[in-house]
């Protein structure tokens, strides 16, 4: 009878053991903004600071914002007999904002603060849409780790998991280009000034 307790018990803590194998899973966000100054007189020297200002340059294009996003998928496996398995894992994504400022040192009147605020939330609308992907990316990274299957050999399963997680980034890193294509870089969301 205790035999049979004690066999039941080792039991339940196995399955618990297994179960809660990725109970430190997680997905990490870390979000900054990095903000570059402009100065306009009038509000129609807005879009003459944005050009003048923006350190966002790319193929002879002048851009207002920017949103680059990393992925840090961290695991670590376990081997027990020939099987080798994933132990725990994070998911960091790191984003970070390259957004225009209005300078204090401008003394902007009203009709300039407004004006710009309007563009920049717009602007901060599309910019977080490219964090988005960045994010779905990270999540399907996530359940790839939670549901890696065993396989024989770890060396296997971190070559197909690294091979899989790559795939992930890169259509996302595609889906985010059509994004700045879909949207003119955010003018169709109202990131533009008039």
């Amino acid at each position: 009878m205790i035999n049979r307790a004690l066999m039941w018990l080792v039991v339940m803590i196995g399955i618990i053991v297994l179960s809660t194998n990725n109970a430190f899973a997680e997905i990490q966000i870390e979000e900054s903004f990095k903000h570059y100054q402009i100065s306009p007189r009038y509000a129609r020297d807005i879009v003459l600071e944005l050009r003048r200002n923006s350190p966002v340059r790319r193929q002879n294009q002048i851009y207002h914002g920017e949103t680059e996003w990393e992925l840090r998928p961290n695991f670590r496996w376990k081997q027990i007999g020939k099987l080798c398995y994933v132990e725990d894992f994070v998911v960091k994504v790191e984003t970070e904002y390259t957004m225009p400022q209005l300078s204090e040192a401008a003394n902007a009147d009203e009709a300039i603060k407004a004006k710009f605020d309007r563009f920049y939330e717009a602007l901060l609308v599309h910019e977080k849409g490219h964090h988005e992907f960045g994010m779905k990316a990270a999540r399907e990274i996530h359940y790839l780790l939670e549901n890696a299957e065993p396989v024989r050999g770890c060396k296997v399963l971190r070559k197909r998991l690294k091979r899989d997680i790559n795939r992930i980034i890169e259509t996302h890193d595609k889906l985010n280009q059509a994004y700045d294509a879909e949207t003119g870089h955010g003018r169709t969301q109202g990131a533009v000034i008039n």
